[in-house]
C-alpha cells in the first residue's frame, strides 16, 4: 500500500492541514506584555461602546419630516435623512422610492417628500380613515427621530414633552 501525503478523506470529509506559520499564536511572553495587552483591548471596547452611544445619540437627534399614527398609536416614521421606521412587518416598497429618487437626482427635502407620498398612500390602503398623517414641513418645528421612536416603541421618557405628536 502507498501512502499519499496531504489531505485525507474521512467518511466524505476531507482533512486540511494548515501551514506551521497559520497556527502560531503569540502568547505574551511577561506578566507585563500580558496586562499592556489587556489594557489595550479595555481601551479598544471603551472606544468601541464611546462611538457607538455617539452614534445613537447623533441618530436620535435628527428631525422627522412625517409621523403616522393610527388610533393614536405611532406605526410609522420618515426621518429628515431618508431614513423610514414602520411597526410591524415594514411598509414594502421603500427601497424602490430610493431607486427612483436616486435616477431623478432627488435628495433632501425632495427624497423625503417621496417617501412620505409613497408611505402615505401604502399606510392610507392599510388603514384606511384611520390613519392621522402628520408633517413637519420645517424641520425647526418637528420632533427628533428618538423622541418619536421612543412613542412609538413603548419607551415612556419621550411622553412628557411630546405632546403634539401624542
Amino acid at each position: 500500500m502507498t501512502a499519499i501525503p496531504g489531505p485525507r478523506p474521512i467518511s466524505g470529509m476531507t482533512i486540511l492541514t494548515l501551514p506551521a506559520s497559520a497556527r502560531r499564536v503569540t502568547a505574551p511572553k511577561t506578566y507585563a506584555e500580558m496586562m499592556k495587552r489587556e489594557e489595550e483591548l479595555v481601551r479598544q471596547g471603551r472606544e468601541i461602546r464611546e462611538g457607538s452611544a455617539k452614534r445613537i445619540a447623533e441618530q436620535r437627534a435628527i428631525k422627522v419630516h412625517t409621523v403616522y399614527k393610527v388610533d393614536g398609536k405611532v406605526v410609522g416614521i420618515v426621518h429628515r435623512n431618508g431614513w423610514t421606521t414602520f411597526s410591524g412587518s415594514g411598509l414594502g416598497g421603500i427601497a424602490e422610492v430610493h431607486e427612483t429618487a436616486g435616477r431623478l437626482g432627488r435628495t433632501g427635502d425632495a427624497l423625503n417628500d417621496m417617501l412620505a407620498k409613497h408611505s402615505t398612500a401604502r399606510l392610507r390602503s392599510l388603514y384606511g380613515s384611520r390613519l392621522q398623517v402628520e408633517s413637519y414641513p420645517d424641520a425647526t418645528d418637528a420632533p427628533t427621530s428618538g423622541e418619536v421612536e421612543d412613542l412609538m416603541f413603548g419607551r415612556a421618557k419621550a411622553a412628557t414633552r411630546l405632546s403634539r405628536v401624542v
